[in-house]
């Protein structure tokens, strides 16, 4: 495999680029295609029926950009081979998620769906481990961390008053509606609403934070009692600039509680959140959360009559005691939610490497058989017929198909080793029946039967 500067004298000039932007855009519109070099993270790497597709990613300025990037069979095999002969190590054990990446190939550009899709020719891995998105967001929590929560609102509290609440959240955002829709809902008229102000801020992945701090900055303490930055969700990509430093310092500074509403489901927190008062996944979850305390702080239920009232210091540690067990229950909802969508991936990239090996297990069976047969008929021919007076050239044929029937099955048992992500994750126990007889199957027949039935707990669990 050619390395990138013999690459270049073939193909023609490259073109290093930091970003696809309006640059790279604008040098599009004449052409179809662009030869380009980027450097950047590998943050996804899936198996397609045509070949490979990697989700590259470059950070630009305060935001991440990602650009698809597309192996065909013939090149990830050639980069394959070209990596295992300098450093035993195969396509997959270079690239992982988080990983540096060099790609080198063909830009295309998409005017009808306004997408960049680059078609990888070569592809080297970067001398450091770790990415420049990771390395940035190291960066970024490094300088967040010498940030700890003022003293005069805690991390958790609500301020005493709810009476007027800023929204910052696109123009055409319905966090607004959504939340007033569970008040209505909830309260049903038992509880005063607050008086919401909806700030518009663009959510633009390159200027989201630079907008947000100047929001925050306007905003005027006497107000608003309790600010809520919030929008839906969205790709990674989009979410990422939350991380800015910049950004977290203005929340950590503002006079007015600040809690975050953003519509994802991480593994993480971003900075953003790390900073704020309060954090949900949804504008709709802040909802809920809002309906409690106005619930709590104006006293919409009132007690039974012939109850007689608990002392002020018992309710109001209750009160608390139940409010630690609804963020619990938040928490554990959270969690269950990301574990699920976690789980259901690598169940689905198992199934996949899988039936691949499986695949490819049943055709080298059956093409050794099929060479072995072969040669032992010609031997029997050659011996039947006397052609041959001596027993070199069957010696030297069946000494043949000794070696080629032993790489066969070389090959064969590579293909039956367990999938990488198998090494460190435990397979659901009433599948593990089913996994051995798939790993078994040795026929087309019997493949396919054993495929039609694949457990629930592994599709869906």
């Amino acid at each position: 495999m050619e390395n990138l500067e013999q690459w270049a004298e073939k193909r023609g000039p490259l073109i290093a680029i930091a970003e696809a932007g309006e640059l790279v855009r604008s040098h599009l519109a004449s052409s179809s295609k662009m030869r380009v070099v980027i450097t950047g993270e590998c943050r996804e790497l899936k198996s397609l029926k045509s070949g490979w597709t990697m989700e590259l990613a470059v950070p630009v300025d305060r935001a991440v950009v990602s650009i698809p990037v597309q192996f065909d069979r013939a090149t990830k095999d050639a980069v394959g081979q070209y990596l295992y002969r300098h450093t035993q190590r195969n396509f997959l054990q270079h690239f992982t998620v988080g990983a540096g990446v060099t790609i080198a190939g063909d830009l295309t550009y998409h005017p009808a769906t306004h997408r960049l899709i680059l078609q990888a020719r070569q592809a080297q891995p970067e001398k450091t481990i770790q990415g420049p998105v990771s390395a940035a967001e190291t960066l970024h929590l490094t300088a967040v961390q010498q940030l700890t929560h003022r003293g005069d609102i805690p991390k958790g509290s609500w301020p005493e008053r709810l009476e007027r609440v800023t929204v910052l959240s696109p123009d055409n955002s319905k966090a607004v509606t959504d939340i007033q829709a569970v008040i209505e809902n909830k309260g049903k008229g038992s509880i005063q609403l607050p008086k919401f102000t909806h700030v518009p801020v663009s959510m633009n992945r390159h200027t989201v934070a630079e907008k947000l701090v100047k929001a925050l900055a306007a905003i005027d303490q006497g107000s608003a009692d309790l600010i809520l930055i919030t929008r839906g969700g969205g790709h990674w990509t989009d979410l990422w600039s939350f991380n800015d430093p910049e950004l977290a310092r203005a929340i950590h500074q503002c006079p007015v509680p600040v809690m975050v509403a953003i519509g994802h489901a991480a593994d993480h927190k971003n900075n953003a959140e790390r900073l704020a008062v309060d954090h949900f996944s949804t504008p709709t979850a802040f909802g809920h959360e809002l309906v409690r305390k106005l619930f709590a702080r104006n006293g919409a239920r009132k007690p039974r009559a012939a109850t007689v009232p608990a002392p002020a210091s018992q309710t109001a540690s209750a009160q608390t005691q139940l409010d630690a067990q609804r963020e619990r229950c938040r928490e554990l909802e959270q969690m269950n939610a990301v574990n699920s969508s976690h789980a259901k991936e690598w169940r689905g990239a198992f199934l996949n490497e899988l039936h691949a090996s499986g695949t490819a297990r049943v055709k080298n069976h059956w093409a050794t058989a099929a060479l072995i047969a072969t040669l032992a008929g010609v031997i029997a021919a050659m011996i039947a017929t006397a052609k041959s007076e001596d027993l070199t050239a069957p010696t030297v044929i069946l000494v043949a198909t000794a070696v080629i029937a032993g790489l066969c099955l070389r090959h064969r048992r590579q293909a039956d080793a367990p999938p990488r992500p198998t090494r460190t994750r435990a397979v659901p126990v009433d599948a593990i029946e089913w996994i051995n007889a798939a790993r078994k199957a040795r026929n087309p027949r019997r493949h396919r039967a054993v495929w039609a039935q694949v457990p629930a707990t592994l599709t869906n669990p």
